[in-house]
């Protein structure tokens, strides 16, 4: 999504804004680990604890579902969107003083 020139040259959007979605900037900052999952958790709980030994079964899934449906959000909204909107933000805030 960028290029960065060594020394002082910078950083600079190699892609058209339109193209560059939020979940592509998330995905490009967020550290999500090896598993990919934004929720993570003990991956070996106590199997003696009736907590531990059910958490996965419990929230597993709704976790992924949840980490799906934000990522889907993310990728209706491209940089162009938020930069437009941001630019509007500030024309009505400045109009309005």
């Amino acid at each position: 999504m960028i290029t960065v020139a060594r020394g002082t040259g910078g950083a600079e959007i190699a892609k058209d804004l339109k193209d560059i979605s939020l979940l592509d900037v998330y995905s490009a900052v967020e550290c999500l680990g090896k598993s990919g999952q934004l929720f993570s958790f003990h991956d070996k709980p106590n199997p003696d604890c009736p907590i531990g030994k059910n958490i996965h079964n419990v929230l597993d899934d709704r976790l992924a579902a949840i980490q799906a449906a934000m990522e889907a959000e993310l990728a209706q909204t491209s940089l162009d969107e938020v930069v437009a909107a941001t630019e509007k933000e500030i024309k009505e805030r400045s109009a309005s003083q």
